[in-house]
């Protein structure tokens, strides 16, 4: 799957050429040994094959809706995770401004700041050397606010100012989740599982329609096109930083308003 995944993510109209190909050459080569097979016993349909490519297509259903299932759940979950992150940073701002020790306002300063290095995150393209460095800037911003917080705890120590540890905690391990989150992809084996059970269907029909003598070539394209809509839809939706299908990032740019609303005035922003 890996080599699908890199591919869609350089081209997501190159995955959709291949993955096209490859289903018509196996819809070409069911074609021919059908018309082959046709020719040499000089009979119609063999009894049985219908049901066969039948079960099959209706198999394929099934793996269709499996692989679906699945793909949408990483992209939930990918989703949640943000939104819980963007929560746990709107609370810590909250406590930071609330606080009347003056470094709380300098939390807030360094939470608007890491706000946006979590936006740049979850957008950026599939770089590791551009990921690597948002995570070098994400790790930074956490132990400085970390070690500031510590000491407002230390010179005040109560439930409020406490409350403001947590929450940074809660959100620096949201940081954490939604990394492994965006670093998984969907199962490879139900991957390969739906590709081949799409070959192995598409060849199916094509041997059905070479035993009946038939050709149908408009009606077999307009499935492929369909299967091949679909699967690259799946692979989008299971995997992140490729394709159309990505996770938004407005849950930040609020928390980032609510920042900007509650600075005094003359504050930079």
């Amino acid at each position: 799957m890996d080599f699908f995944a890199h591919l869609a993510a350089r081209s997501v109209p190159a995955f959709i050429a291949l993955l096209f190909i490859a289903l018509f050459v196996a819809r070409e080569i069911g074609l021919w040994l059908g018309r082959r097979h046709a020719a040499v016993d000089g009979a119609a349909e063999p009894e049985g094959v219908g049901l066969v490519v039948g079960s099959m297509l209706g198999l394929l259903a099934f793996v269709l809706a499996l692989t679906l299932s699945s793909s949408n759940s990483r992209f939930q979950e990918r989703r949640q995770n943000t939104l819980t992150e963007a929560s746990a940073i709107s609370s810590a701002v909250s406590r930071a401004q609330a606080v009347t020790d003056p470094r709380g306002q300098e939390i807030v300063r360094k939470l608007a700041d890491y706000t946006r290095v979590r936006m740049a995150f979850v957008e950026a393209p599939p770089d590791p050397v551009q990921l690597a460095e948002i995570e070098r800037r994400s790790a930074t911003l956490q132990g400085e606010m970390q070690r500031i917080a510590v000491a407002i705890v230390q010179a005040q120590p109560n439930s409020f100012t406490t409350s403001l540890l947590n929450y940074l905690d809660t959100a620096f391990g949201a940081a954490t989740s939604i990394r492994f989150a965006f670093s998984t992809r969907m199962m490879p084996q139900l991957f390969w599982l739906l590709l081949g059970m799409a070959l192995v269907s598409v060849g199916g029909m094509g041997y059905q329609t070479g035993l009946r003598k038939q050709t149908l070539r408009k009606f077999s394209l307009l499935i492929i096109v369909m299967w091949t809509a679909v699967i690259t839809e799946i692979l989008d939706l299971g995997t992140p930083r490729i394709g159309t299908i990505s996770n938004s990032t407005a849950v930040y740019q609020w928390v980032l308003d609510e920042i900007a609303a509650a600075a005094p005035p003359g504050t930079p922003r």
